[in-house]
């Protein structure tokens, strides 16, 4: 596990080295199913089904806070398989040429920072007031946020085999035809 934390410093050359291995598949989606569970503690807390005060659940909850991350990071890797999958699709039309599960393992592990970066931001709103944190340490969160981004294009650009630029565009174009509609049916659902 130690090694994948050579992501924050040498990205390209770690997924070169460990992306066909089949454990390390493994363990980029248990990074995305983290990751999916951590982005889904924010919609719980602002949906008014815990209290942001005391943290305990409302009348309107209805039902085990632990079960509902969980289900938020099994939709998490939902939707890490269609950006994935989008990814490998549309980088045939920059000429990358690679298997789904080279282009999921990339992804999974080149959001490590990202995870690791979200865990340590709801850690330090949950112990200190997110005021504070918001206004003293946004600076230090939008870095790492940035960071995070850069590493995450590095691990996709070394396993399409394509620049740095194109896996740039390849990134929002995915990103735009796979959220934008996800986030329009949500909004649908949820009256939002």
């Amino acid at each position: 596990m130690f090694q994948y934390l050579q992501i924050f410093y040498r990205p390209g050359l770690l997924i070169q080295e460990i992306v066909h291995q089949s454990k390390t598949h493994t363990f980029a989606l248990r990074v995305a199913f983290l990751f999916g569970a951590l982005q889904s503690i924010p919609i719980i807390m602002s949906t008014g089904l815990v209290d942001p005060e005391t943290g305990a659940e409302g009348i309107s909850g209805g039902g085990f806070i632990p079960l509902k991350v969980i289900i938020g990071g099994i939709l998490g890797l939902g939707v890490f398989y269609i950006f994935a999958l989008a990814l490998k699709t549309f980088g045939r039309w920059f000429g990358a040429k690679v298997e789904s599960k080279e282009v999921r393992t990339a992804l999974g592990i080149g959001i490590i920072p990202w995870t690791v970066l979200f865990l340590i931001f709801f850690a330090s709103i949950t112990l200190v007031d997110p005021r504070l944190i918001l206004s003293q340490f946004f600076p230090f969160f939008f870095i790492g946020f940035i960071y995070g981004f850069t590493i995450l294009l590095i691990a996709l650009s070394k396993t399409l085999n394509i620049g740095f630029l194109k896996t740039f565009l390849l990134f929002i174009f995915a990103y735009a035809t796979t959220f934008f509609p996800l986030l329009t049916l949500v909004r649908l659902y949820f009256g939002a």
